[in-house]
């Protein structure tokens, strides 16, 4: 929790720096890659294939924006602070720090679906992949918490 809390304030902070920059060399490689899978779809099924993709490329090109991922690493940084803080506090044996860790761990799961959007398949995934290992930790840490005050 301390090595991942940590890294995952100091990215927020580092992504909200370098999003302006960041974000112009995503788009060229997606707007590349976007050309790329127009030019090799000669056939009909490459063709259904290269629509699947282009959504895809399209989804990715959403998340790029300078603005969303300013307002995601402020966000995550944030909510990386509050499981830090908990972490703390239940290495202190304190109860509350539980109940801030899985604020925490609930915002980084939702962060990305508000920021964007339900039909976006990146927030989806960045939503799962928080999800289960907040959910492994969170776990882990209620088996302690008979033992916290």
């Amino acid at each position: 929790t301390f090595i991942g809390s940590g890294i995952g304030i100091l990215s927020g902070i580092n992504n909200y720096r370098e999003a302006d920059l960041t974000s112009a060399l995503m788009r060229d490689q997606l707007q590349k890659s976007k050309e790329q899978v127009k030019d090799n779809a000669k056939t009909s099924e490459a063709k259904e294939g290269a629509q699947v993709a282009e959504s895809m490329i399209n989804s990715a090109l959403e998340v790029t924006s300078p603005e969303r991922v300013k307002k995601q690493s402020i966000i995550n940084g944030i909510c990386n602070l509050f499981t830090l803080i908990g972490g703390i506090l239940m290495f202190r044996l304190r109860k509350p720090g539980f109940w801030i860790y899985l604020l925490g761990t609930l915002g980084l799961i939702v962060m990305p679906v508000l920021i964007y959007g339900t039909g976006n398949f990146f927030s989806w995934g960045m939503s799962g992949v928080y999800g289960i290992i907040g959910l492994i930790f969170l776990i882990m840490y209620s088996r302690n918490l008979k033992y916290m005050h």
